[in-house]
């Protein structure tokens, strides 16, 4: 049997009295000493409690390795929180996080996914986010649905699924109970563009309101359109000038940098939103007119019905509709049309797929000097069955001209064929020019990044092997969703192994 001290004193000091610091620290270390991981843990949170956060880091540190998953979990919070943070203080930080969501404390799952997400401690890695904010979500964790909502919307490391998305942002945020007011924030978002069913702006505004009002962790941005729905009397709002300024003063002082400018100039706020109201109208576009006007060869009201029913404005979303309409502005001469046109076509959205309408539309496009209708020709031929190489360099190399204005999957696509020596001449010189520019362009294509990173570790087209290179632009790969280029930096071995 073991005899243990009389420690009456030291649990007094526990709760947080004011003086008995170093007698806390005492606790903590005999009851860490002993290898009582949950008293170990204790002593830490009455520390913390009484403000000692860097008395009650040690004794945490201690606890989680004892095995106390909670105290991992309170390590990572006081180092990823401090004001003094440092990349290796990051670096410890994620560790303990992992322990403890891998260990089954589930509440650490969405501090791990966030710092993976965005690259704290360690390489950035939104797969990985991915699997550790699914894994919370299933245990309950609202706010790794939250995240893993946010993720699956945005299609940012996976593939997107909006209507996954508005699930798992329901569940983040019921209707009673506790939410996480990010995923309310979220949800709104959806709900108000009716992305994953059905478009709601009244309970978009109660959600958005939701979450800027939220006691706990409150969400910063969401307080810009609860204001500006009282501005226009949006959603189910009145109209109150008072509410519109509070909420507009709240969200500045979260933080919100947008809600700040709005703020700071209220005027032309006030004028950009009333003006975009009475410009839309609060029932949306009014279908009818707009079909009258398209029937009558208006194009442009073509392209605006079209974008109506795919968007489920005025009315129910009807992909079926949009895509005739959209079809019949291409072929009625606006050739921004046809970029729409053939993506439905080549995806069968809204009707089946239908390749050879698809390489026509984009061809029409392409005829009359789009660029983007060029590059998804190109890319069209590429898929054809046999692959129509001859036509798709024909197609790219006028939406990725030697000079001129281009577009960066078409300069990425046509690298890919100068890589393969398809339709072309192999010339990994001209690949690497290509992909770079893709890359580096003002609206960059992740695909070039990870065939640009490739082709350093490959020593290709006068290329150096370079480790950091090949980090960076797998980084930027997969930031802009291309979800190969996550998986290559998930793989990629962390410096000095």
């Amino acid at each position: 049997m073991v005899l243990r001290p009389h420690l009456t004193p030291l649990l007094i000091c526990l709760l947080a009295l004011p003086g008995c610091g170093k007698l806390k620290e005492r606790a903590g270390g005999l009851f860490c000493s002993m290898g009582d991981a949950k008293r170990c843990h204790q002593a830490g949170l009455g520390l913390m409690k009484g403000g000692d956060r860097a008395r009650a880091l040690v004794v945490f540190r201690k606890a989680c390795e004892l095995g106390a998953l909670e105290a991992c979990h309170n390590t990572g919070f006081l180092l990823s929180n401090a004001k003094d943070a440092t990349p290796e203080t990051d670096t410890e930080a994620r560790a303990a996080f992992k322990k403890a969501c891998e260990g089954e404390y589930v509440s650490s799952c969405a501090n791990l996914g966030i710092m993976e997400r965005a690259g704290r401690g360690g390489a950035k890695d939104i797969a990985n986010a991915a699997v550790h904010f699914d894994k919370g979500c299933e245990a309950d964790d609202l706010n790794c649905c939250a995240n893993l909502g946010d993720l699956l919307f945005k299609g940012v490391g996976v593939d997107r699924d909006p209507d996954r998305a508005r699930k798992l942002l329901v569940k983040s945020c019921p209707t009673e109970g506790q939410a996480a007011p990010v995923g309310c924030n979220n949800l709104a978002v959806l709900l108000s563009r009716g992305i994953g069913g059905k478009k709601d702006l009244n309970r978009a505004f109660g959600l958005f309101r939701r979450a800027c009002d939220a006691k706990k962790q409150p969400f910063p941005g969401a307080c810009r359109p609860v204001a500006v729905a009282h501005l226009i009397g949006q959603g189910g709002a009145a109209k109150d000038e008072a509410k519109v300024k509070a909420y507009l003063k709240r969200g500045c002082e979260l933080g919100h940098k947008p809600t700040c400018n709005d703020k700071a100039d209220y005027g032309a706020f006030k004028t950009r939103f009333e003006a975009r109201a009475k410009r839309i109208g609060s029932k949306g576009p009014d279908r009818a007119t707009l079909q009258g006007k398209c029937e009558a060869n208006n194009m442009k009201a073509c392209y605006l019905l079209a974008a109506a029913y795919l968007r489920g404005l005025g009315g129910k979303r009807d992909l079926a509709a949009g895509r005739k309409w959209t079809i019949k502005a291409c072929e009625g001469g606006l050739l921004e049309a046809c970029v729409d046109a053939g993506f439905l076509e080549q995806s069968g959205q809204g009707g089946p797929a239908d390749h050879a309408s698809a390489v026509k539309h984009f061809g029409k496009g392409c005829d009359g000097g789009n660029l983007e209708c060029c590059g998804n020709l190109g890319f069209a031929h590429m898929k054809s069955k046999p692959p129509a190489w001859d036509k798709a360099v024909e197609a790219l190399k006028k939406g990725c001209p030697d000079e001129g204005p281009d577009v960066a999957v078409a300069c990425s696509n046509l690298g890919g064929l100068y890589a393969m020596g398809k339709g072309v001449k192999k010339d990994h010189k001209r690949a690497v020019a290509l992909f770079k520019r893709a890359c580096g362009h003002k609206k960059p294509y992740g695909n070039a990044c990870r065939a640009l990173a490739k082709a350093h570790a490959a020593s290709q087209g006068g290329l150096k092997p370079d480790r950091e290179a090949v980090r960076k632009l797998l980084d930027k790969a997969c930031e802009l969703g291309d979800k190969a280029g996550c998986a290559m930096l998930k793989a990629l071995k962390p410096k000095g192994a």
